[in-house]
């Protein structure tokens, strides 16, 4: 997981915060932050934040192996993240609730090319990162947030198979779903909002009041 301090002491090759503070001659870390402007750390982070702006890699993994290879990945301590959903599972004599992959076969990672390489290295059931058009196929950070804020309500959310392009492009301004942007159908009295993460190929819907949107 991105980690300020780290990126800091990697680039002037100290292994640790005291060697850092020796050399800079700063007793603690807020010495530090005032001495590069900043006045809290908030706008530390946002400011490391902005200079280290790393796409998602969408990792595609064996059939139900995603949730132990997300695991794996993550005690690598780099970020991922493996969007679930909640269903029933039906026993000869009982039904239980699990979590099941939203997208099934894929999860997403978040990295440099190093942590990227790491992250499927010796990582059974991780097979490859999607392409596209000759590269690896990126993931907005918007697009991951676009998924976090449908699930708000997961049983309205679906994959769609074939994302048809047509409808306008909106956000939504109100309700659950406030910031969600994406692309409409009409759908009975309600709209179908289109969501889609261009470069692998994926598209989500989710219904939403007409009310609650806006045309952008």
């Amino acid at each position: 997981m991105f980690n300020p301090f780290n990126l800091c002491s990697k680039a002037l090759n100290f292994t640790n915060f005291t060697n850092f503070t020796n050399f800079t001659n700063f007793t603690n870390f807020t010495n530090f932050i005032n001495f590069i402007n900043f006045t809290n750390f908030i706008n530390f982070i946002n400011f490391i934040n902005s200079i280290t702006d790393l796409p998602w890699y969408c990792l595609k993994v064996k059939p139900r192996n995603e949730i132990k290879v997300n695991t794996i990945i993550q005690n690598k301590k780099i970020e991922t993240y493996l969007p679930l959903v909640t269903t029933i599972k039906y026993y000869s004599d009982r039904k239980k609730k699990i979590q099941v992959p939203l997208i099934p076969g894929y999860l997403f990672v978040y990295g440099d090319e190093e942590e990227r390489k790491l992250a499927i290295t010796m990582t059974p059931g991780a097979i490859h990162y999607l392409k596209f058009k000759g590269r690896y196929a990126e993931v907005k950070p918007e697009e991951i947030e676009n998924i976090k804020i449908m699930l708000r309500e997961p049983e309205k959310v679906k994959i769609e198979k074939d994302a048809i392009k047509k409808g306008d492009a909106v956000k939504i301004k109100s309700g659950i779903f406030s910031g969600l942007t994406g692309e409409i159908q009409e759908v009975r009295g309600n709209f179908k909002l289109l969501v889609r993460i261009e470069e692998i190929g994926i598209a989500m819907s989710v219904e939403v009041n007409p009310a609650d949107i806006e045309l952008q």
